[in-house]
């Protein structure tokens, strides 16, 4: 059916004169013209009643002039019903009869209007206010909205008090993924001891590590297993990569709760609103959903900011959101919270279990030699990615010369030709779920880390120069000050560089750093493929710059080794069970 056109305000006065016209017009002509009739013939022809003999009355009042002029309308008029007469009938009778224009009230003559004739005008005030003039089908039109309004209350009102099951997982990578039974059972008994201490109150887990480590594959595990063993639950997975892929999941998330998808694509499409503003309104729109059910796990993935995406995620002085837990995956360690009855973190930057690590590489490879790939899982570090990426390079290498010995002895060739890069671009190139390569993934996040924070890039510049085993933290420490103070740059206030404490914990911060205690030392080493992009980013430094690394390395090393020595010669036995066992530890360096 076409769409009537819109009306302006000059076509409605008109519709109003027309309607004031054709009736109330018409009514108040009807009550003067009685008015007069019974003023001027009453006491002789008797007063008007809308009688036949009314109307024989007034055509015989009127001149054969009249009569014959006027013949059409007194065909009507003379049935003396006044309901028949219209405004043309009633104007002559008024005006211009024999029997009521010629004795006229001077006052009807000279003032045709409402109230000075003593008429009624509430109707047509109506009529001037009247923005719409309702029809028949118009009516019938709003009555079925009113119905189908009530119906969608009906229906939202269903929907804001019914809860689904649903369970919304990380992207699956292109390859198969290693099942980790026993990291997967650990978090899980994390969870279940924080929602066991924590009833009522909103508890978060951090699984933190290196870029490659497999946090999100991981979690996604942990997410699936406890969702299988609930039976009204919901898990739900949040890319907080950047604000616009988090806004887009929460849109998502709400879709799943079955919210009002009038409110979500009003806010989504409110252009007066920035990305924060639309996610705190989309956030709000999802607790009221959530609320209702008694427990749910929400997976916030791929957290590249925790500082920036912390006002963004459901907290605890929210009642709406106390019957859930957060699972959190970063590599920003900095600014995870510290472990509190809510709280935990699980680092994850040690890789694989080593058993975990052998059976992924033959399940993609295709390749069976467990001797062999014992040999690479430990030369990659037992890093996820870089097993995937090892695994399909080998598994296509196979493909290509199915007659050959290719496998991994081959592979351990490449890795020692330095052709670890060259050999990851085979899974990159198809794996949509993470399409950086191990060595891609480490090296933006080494030049980010130091680019900002300068104890993290004398950390990496001092480890990277010496043999790729752990370096006791006091050596390290050394550098760091003694890098400080040979630079003209200081972006970091004095006070960090002066104590070595706070040095040492923002180390320990870092996922890219790895933290080792033997004999009540700690030692800082770092996985091979980040050793490789520290040195190839040093190579880049002009050579004035990298003698300085080694001069104050030397430095540092010296001031360590002598520091011990006064350590020895103070001995009191409070540190070291022997002499043998201080020689031990000192050889380690």
């Amino acid at each position: 059916m076409a769409t009537g056109s819109e009306y302006t305000e000059e076509q409605l006065n008109y519709y109003r004169i027309c309607c004031i016209t054709t009736d109330e017009l018409t009514d108040g002509l009807r009550t003067i013209f009685k008015q007069e009739w019974d003023n001027q013939h009453a006491t002789t022809l008797g007063e008007w009643k809308d009688e036949v003999k009314n109307g024989q009355d007034f055509k015989n009042g009127e001149s054969p002039r009249n009569q014959a002029r006027k013949q059409e309308l007194l065909a009507t008029m003379i049935n003396g019903n006044r309901a028949e007469w219209d405004c043309t009938m009633l104007f002559y009778a008024i005006l211009y009869s024999d029997c009521i224009g010629r004795g006229l009230n001077a006052v009807v003559r000279s003032n045709g209007a409402f109230q000075a004739l003593g008429l009624s005008t509430v109707k047509i005030q109506e009529i001037r206010n009247q923005a719409n003039f309702p029809t028949s089908h118009l009516k019938k039109v709003l009555k079925e909205v009113d119905k189908l309004k009530q119906e969608v209350k009906a229906l939202e009102d269903q929907l804001q008090s019914e809860t689904t099951h649903f369970c919304i997982l990380p992207p699956k990578p292109s390859h198969d993924i290693a099942a980790r039974n026993d990291e997967v059972a650990n978090i899980t008994q994390e969870l279940k001891q924080l929602k066991e201490t924590n009833e009522g109150r909103l508890s978060y887990l951090y699984i933190s590590g290196n870029p490659g480590s497999g946090k999100s594959q991981l979690a996604g595990l942990v997410a699936e297993e406890i969702f299988k063993k609930s039976t009204d639950a919901f898990v739900m997975t949040l890319n907080a990569a950047n604000l616009e892929r988090l806004l887009d999941s929460y849109i998502s998330f709400t879709r799943h709760l079955k919210c009002s998808e009038y409110a979500v694509t009003n806010t989504l499409n409110n252009k007066d609103l920035k990305t924060q503003e639309k996610i705190a309104r989309i956030k709000s729109l999802a607790g009221t959903k959530v609320e209702l059910y008694t427990s749910w796990l929400l997976l916030v993935d791929n957290v590249v900011s925790i500082s920036e995406m912390h006002a963004h995620l459901p907290d605890t002085g929210n009642s709406y959101w106390s019957k859930g837990q957060l699972l959190i995956t970063s590599q920003d360690t900095t600014y995870i919270p510290t472990d509190n009855s809510f709280i935990k973190q699980m680092s994850v930057s040690k890789g694989m279990a080593p058993s975990d690590a052998i059976s992924l590489l033959a399940t993609i490879s295709g390749v069976a030699d467990d001797e062999t790939a014992q040999r690479v899982a430990r030369a990659l570090d037992y890093q996820p990615l870089a097993l995937a990426s090892a695994a399909t390079f080998v598994k296509q290498l196979c493909d290509n010369k199915p007659s050959s010995n290719l496998g991994w002895r081959h592979f351990l060739e490449k890795l020692d030709e330095g052709q670890l890069k060259n050999t990851e671009t085979f899974l990159s190139n198809t794996n949509a779920s993470y399409p950086y390569s191990m060595t891609t993934a480490i090296s933006l996040a080494v030049e980010k880390s130091m680019s900002s924070d300068r104890v993290l890039k004398h950390a990496f510049n001092v480890i990277s120069l010496c043999a790729p085993k752990p370096l006791n933290r006091g050596i390290v420490t050394n550098y760091i000050q003694k890098a400080e103070e040979n630079s003209n740059m200081n972006t970091c206030t004095e006070g960090e560089f002066n104590d070595k404490d706070v040095i040492g914990l923002r180390i320990s911060k870092s996922s890219l750093l790895l933290l080792e205690e033997d004999n009540g030392e700690v030692y800082v080493r770092i996985h091979q493929v980040v050793r490789e992009v520290i040195q190839s980013l040093i190579k880049q430094l002009a050579k004035t710059e990298r003698f300085q690394v080694v001069h104050v390395s030397i430095l540092s090393l010296n001031q360590f080794i002598a520091d011990r020595e006064a350590d020895l010669n103070d001995y009191t036995g409070n540190r070291f069970s022997t002499k043998d066992d201080y020689q031990r530890t000192l050889s380690r360096l």
